[in-house]
């Protein structure tokens, strides 16, 4: 049997090597992953509810929620990370209609699809029927595109 190869190209290498310098250097904060998860959830919290109160404010019914994610896999696979998200608050009557309904409104699908075709792509979690914006997810320098990408995917007919 022939061994097989696996060519790495360089740009995986060079983002390996700025993560373990920065956290070799001690500056964790560089790491995104590291980042969010040291966020305390009254920090998160907080950036929530400045982006409830701009999205509001420009039309877009939503709600701060508290959420617990999952760090990921290896050791912390199961250890929950309390967390903050804003709830778009779609129409959840409309959740099975592909697009926009009568009244304006779209479905929780249809708004998840349109923030992740828009510019820039946000991916929303849908949990319960609920698309949110986890707090954690999104750094402190994305969130005036955040807002305005939301704004943006948001059916006009209901702003």
């Amino acid at each position: 049997r022939a061994a097989a190869s696996y060519a790495v190209g360089a740009l995986p290498l060079v983002a390996l090597e700025a993560t373990l310098a920065a956290y070799l250097a001690g500056e964790l904060d560089q790491v995104p992953a590291l980042y969010a998860m040291g966020r305390p959830i009254e920090e998160v919290r907080a950036r929530v509810t400045a982006w409830c109160e701009r999205l509001t404010s420009a039309g877009v019914a939503c709600e701060l929620v508290d959420t617990c994610g999952q760090a990921g896999g290896g050791s912390l696979a199961e250890e929950p990370l309390p967390s903050a998200a804003a709830w778009l608050q779609v129409g959840a009557e409309h959740r099975s209609q592909p697009s926009e309904s009568a009244d304006g409104s779209v479905s929780v699908d249809e708004l998840a699809k349109r923030l992740r075709h828009g510019t820039p792509p946000v991916m929303a979690r849908i949990s319960d029927g609920r698309l949110l914006l986890d707090g954690r997810t999104v750094m402190p320098s994305e969130d005036d595109e955040l807002v305005a990408a939301v704004v943006a995917a948001w059916p006009a007919a209901s702003r």
